[in-house]
């Protein structure tokens, strides 16, 4: 297709020149179309400007392409081609960066025969970019196992090419003696990842499955350690297939320990507002942040000055709570996560009720007032439309509906009303 006049209109028969032969990129082949409009309508604004759109867009491609080449080669274990292809690489870079750069150059000058000459250029660059990929593609395949590390890669490498009389035993030696230190070195990072609050609830089920990956892990270094003295290959098969699959454990649990312990935005105590994670004063009142917020499965709670009532329910929950649902509604929270919020809330209003029975049984044996008999009424309806308002919020957890999670929140804020009311009566009378 092609534009003409600010329309598009279907692409004429023209004879295909040889110069404006498509290449293997779906992107270029866009510049060539917008290209070859140009070089045959060379004052038509509008084609002008699809070859414009057109080499941004291929801009954008090439630093995607690049950092897609620089994210799999870093991971590769060393070998001839690793350490030829970015050299390769970079070279055709520079070139279509050129190409690009003397195209958006033709269309301030409107001079079109140099066109061709770029097109082809650019054609033959990105066909040995592509070609680099193949041939890193075709090496990977070609290999006993692959990792993300790159430190297992190699050794993994070096214990199968050993195993095939390609190394002598010494080259495995030596790596296995290095890879040691890497593996006590990890152990301390491990060790300090175990001081993460135990409040992250992420963290406390990952600890013990990183201690076991850990513990297989030196299992495998010393199985392949014992090949070294008894040349039982079965050694070696083993502790490389426990040492990949230990290795692999540790880099998930690695990632997932970082995102738990990573700062996740989080609810003022005072105004509810929520701010950026590890804020030390709230961005709307000021109001000072709890010392330890924001974690992405965070439960810790939240003291007030004063503990009025006893009812074990705190207002500082409850805006917990709702600035949970409104990260959840902005996407900053996992639905998962967000039951699990609800449930923690849950668990408060279940203590705060078990412990406004227990007060109410005492209160049957003291004197009445107008006020304490007014204040526990108060305490009784908000505790009952607290769990009113979970039971809205269990409902939208079992069929996700919007409406009853605003349902849920609205009710269980009319609870937490009465509560406050009754509270400040209690205070005012000294009851």
């Amino acid at each position: 297709m092609l534009r003409q006049k600010g329309r598009l209109i279907k692409h004429r028969k023209y004879t295909v020149m040889e110069q404006f032969e498509l290449s293997i990129s779906p992107v270029f082949n866009e510049v060539i179309h917008a290209a070859e409009a140009v070089f045959n309508y060379p004052d038509d604004e509008a084609f002008r400007e699809d070859l414009g759109a057109s080499l941004r867009a291929m801009a954008e491609f090439m630093q995607t392409l690049s950092a897609y080449f620089q994210e799999a080669i870093k991971i590769r274990p060393k070998t001839e081609l690793t350490v030829s292809a970015p050299k390769d690489f970079e070279k055709e870079l520079q070139t279509m960066t050129s190409v690009i750069s003397s195209l958006k150059g033709i269309l301030k000058e409107k001079s079109v025969q140099a066109i061709p000459e770029l097109l082809d250029k650019g054609r033959h660059s990105l066909s040995n970019m592509f070609e680099i990929f193949e041939r890193m593609k075709k090496e990977e395949e070609s290999f006993p196992v692959f990792s993300k590390s790159p430190y297992i890669q190699e050794i993994v490498r070096i214990a199968t090419g050993v195993a095939k009389n390609q190394y002598k035993p010494e080259a495995l030696r030596d790596k296995l003696h290095w890879l040691r230190d890497r593996y006590l070195e990890f152990k301390d990072d491990f060790a300090g990842m175990k001081d993460i609050p135990k409040e992250n609830e992420d963290v406390e089920k990952l600890i013990p499955i990183a201690e076991q990956a850990l513990n297989r892990m030196g299992a495998s270094l010393d199985k392949m350690a014992a090949f070294l003295r008894n040349f039982d290959k079965q050694l070696l098969k083993d502790g490389c297939s426990e040492l990949l699959q230990s290795s692999e454990v540790l880099i998930a649990v690695q990632e997932r320990m970082m995102k738990a312990s990573t700062a996740q935005p989080a609810a003022c105590p005072n105004c509810g507002t929520m701010n950026p994670g590890g804020a030390k004063r709230c961005r709307n009142c000021s109001a000072q942040m709890p010392s330890i917020v924001g974690l992405s499965t965070q439960t810790v709670e939240i003291k007030e000055d004063s503990e009025a009532a006893g009812t074990g329910t705190s207002y500082t929950y409850l805006v917990r709570l709702q600035g949970a649902c409104q990260s959840y509604r902005k996407e900053l929270l996992s639905f998962d996560d967000l039951k699990r919020e609800i449930g923690f809330f849950a668990e408060k209003v279940k203590s705060g009720k078990e412990k406004f029975a227990q007060m109410k049984k005492q209160y049957a044996d003291q004197p009445h007032t107008e006020q304490t008999d007014l204040c526990y009424k108060e305490l009784e309806e908000g505790i009952n439309m607290l769990s009113e308002g979970l039971g809205c919020l269990n409902k939208f957890i079992a069929d996700k509906n919007n409406e009853l999670l605003d349902k849920g929140l609205e009710v269980i804020y009319e609870g937490a009303e009465k509560m406050t009311y009754a509270q400040s009566v209690s205070a005012a009378s000294g009851a």
